[in-house]
């Protein structure tokens, strides 16, 4: 795997994503609970800039929930976790957060 730098530690954050572009690729970081997490920064229902979002626990679960339609995304699989049927996938860099700081 490639690695990119791209922020700083200090520079993630809970409460607004941290945008960046890797190749043509919008991408989107947050540090929640000394953890960091990326993905795609385009919501897979409607493009909808997840940067946006709110950062939310579901079920022991740390999630993006969209701006647009409030679609909730687990930040770890990328699954839509309230509506299965629905079958998104969020694209996401890693299964696993790309850093864990605590």
């Amino acid at each position: 795997m490639t690695e990119h730098r791209i922020a700083t530690i200090d520079q993630l954050h809970k409460e607004k994503g941290f945008e960046a572009e890797i190749n043509g690729r919008e991408i989107v970081l947050w540090k929640v609970k000394n953890k960091v997490y990326c993905i795609d920064n385009k919501c897979w229902h409607a493009s909808s800039p997840l940067h946006y979002g709110d950062i939310e626990e579901y079920d022991g679960r740390t999630c993006i929930v969209c701006p647009m339609h409030k679609y909730i995304i687990d930040l770890a699989t990328g699954e839509d976790i309230l509506v299965m049927e629905r079958k998104g996938l969020a694209k996401i860099f890693n299964k696993k957060p790309l850093l864990d700081i605590g």
